[in-house]
């Protein structure tokens, strides 16, 4: 199925999971011989759910048409996982699998909420039978594993560094940039970051 390439609109998730993207030469020129060899996925509006980067090289080659295949989700959650599933495979940089990991947390803390309400008919949920932090364990764990962070360990050294950067500490921000260069680990910049908080 192919759709008006200037009908299609990017989804708002992507910006804010990985920022504004500057295409590689190479991936136009590769478009520009081979064409798009791998369909759009889009919503019936338009809205792009993968293919952000090969919608934007249609744009700047002013292909007329993309090839595109139309994706339904249940529901928003399940749409804004999606986002993220279909770009496991990319290479991406810390601050990108953190603000996964934001995202993905906060869609498995309302998938809670619902189920919760469902569960209590919408009444005043009760007290949990589970044991919250074994829940808190399984959620990380799922949550490491899907944005390519490893353990639920590390990605709790992780969010640290994070968190720490998010509030405004200059050291923290300063390991942020080296994480997402490559220039250090997770492991060492926790280790900074929890030695200049002592």
């Amino acid at each position: 199925m192919q759709r008006r390439t200037t009908d299609l609109k990017p989804h708002p998730m992507n910006r804010k999971l990985y920022g504004e993207e500057v295409l590689p030469p190479e991936f136009v020129a590769s478009i520009r011989e081979n064409g798009i060899l791998v369909p759009l996925a889009v919503k019936e509006d338009g809205t792009i759910i993968s293919g952000h980067r090969r919608w934007q090289a249609a744009l700047a080659l002013k292909m007329e048409y993309v090839p595109v295949q139309v994706v339904r989700y249940a529901d928003d959650l399940d749409e804004r996982e999606a986002i993220i599933e279909f770009n496991r495979q990319r290479e991406k940089t810390f601050s990108q699998k953190m603000a996964e990991a934001e995202e993905l947390e906060a869609v498995e803390r309302e998938r809670a909420r619902r189920r919760q309400a469902t569960s209590t008919g919408g009444a005043r949920p009760q007290l949990k039978e589970k044991f919250p932090e074994a829940e808190k364990g399984q959620t990380r764990d799922k949550v490491a594993a899907a944005v390519g962070l490893g353990s639920g360990r590390t990605y709790d050294k992780a969010a640290k560094v994070w968190e720490a950067a998010k509030k405004g500490d200059e050291t923290a921000k300063k390991l942020v940039e080296e994480l997402d260069a490559g220039k250090t680990t997770v492991h060492a910049a926790y280790k900074a970051v929890v030695k200049e908080s002592e």
